[in-house]
């Protein structure tokens, strides 16, 4: 096997944002875009679905209409959640493998690597954390909304902004810790306080394109404006690819501190020995 070269001098920049357009990465890259495409697509068929359910007749002597037409909007709905799930294999995958290639210093991605059921676990995976990540504070929010309501438009900015900031910290905890149930590593949290270039580089990145991306897709989704799903797709496959890109940075980063650290200790192990033997 190849030699793979090590991670460049700038290693939070160099090769993380044009990542998307190396040639061995085109066809991950136009493989994820149709799958973004998709997924904004779907996701606007299941607000439709939403609100149609939504303007279904309340009234006993309609019954017969509303259970017609729920019928229609379960099916419906259940089509729009299985196509979802196959739609987002495969970008898992490719965000799963480029963080923990590029995480263990390589500058090359081996796409042929993996089987089906490898795929289905990132899935399960990035579910796994994108789920704590909005748990906690929407659960946060459920109990103060018992107290003091919570505006729509809190809970949406809160819950996005939260999502950002618990993500990274929870993923690459997980990957350190190789165990899912470990959300949060204190290896990560002390790299990120120790070196803040880390952290900024994670969070303007998120700032700078992943808050955009939001609203975005709630544009497109609430806005009846699903005809620009074809171009979102570009933006949130070179997103995603980046993104991945970025946390196997950090990742590779946090972990290369902690090699050097122990050989460090090895060396000096190795020295007290020799000065001890003579």
């Amino acid at each position: 096997m190849d030699d793979q070269p090590s991670p460049p001098q700038n290693p939070l920049f160099d090769g993380v944002y044009d990542f998307f357009l190396r040639p061995a990465n085109i066809r991950v890259f136009i493989a994820c875009w149709m799958c973004m495409t998709l997924l904004c697509v779907l996701a606007s068929i299941g607000y439709y679905v939403k609100l149609f359910m939504s303007d279904l007749p309340p009234e006993p002597e309609k019954f017969g209409l509303f259970l017609l037409g729920a019928r229609g909007a379960l099916s419906m709905g259940i089509a729009v959640l299985v196509l979802s799930f196959f739609s987002s294999i495969y970008p898992s995958a490719c965000f799963m493998r480029i963080i923990e290639s590029t995480g263990a210093g390589e500058d090359r991605v081996q796409w042929t690597q993996g089987v089906w059921f490898e795929f289905v676990k990132d899935f399960a995976h990035i579910v796994w954390i994108l789920f704590c990540s909005t748990g906690v504070p929407g659960l946060c929010l459920a109990l103060v909304s018992l107290k003091v309501p919570v505006p729509s438009v809190t809970w949406w900015i809160v819950l996005v902004a939260t999502t950002l900031i618990l993500f990274p910290i929870f993923l690459l905890s997980m990957l350190i810790a190789n165990s899912p149930w470990v959300l949060i590593h204190v290896r990560v949290i002390e790299r990120l306080l120790e070196r803040p270039s880390l952290s900024a580089a994670v969070y303007i990145n998120s700032v700078a394109f992943g808050v955009p991306s939001a609203f975005l897709a709630h544009w497109i989704i609430t806005g009846y404006h699903f005809l620009f799903a074809p171009l979102a797709g570009v933006l949130y496959a070179a997103y995603w690819l980046t993104y991945a890109r970025l946390l196997g940075r950090v990742g590779w980063m946090i972990t290369e501190d902690e090699n050097r650290t122990k050989k460090k200790k090895k060396r000096r192990k190795a020295r007290a020995e020799e000065d001890f033997d003579d």
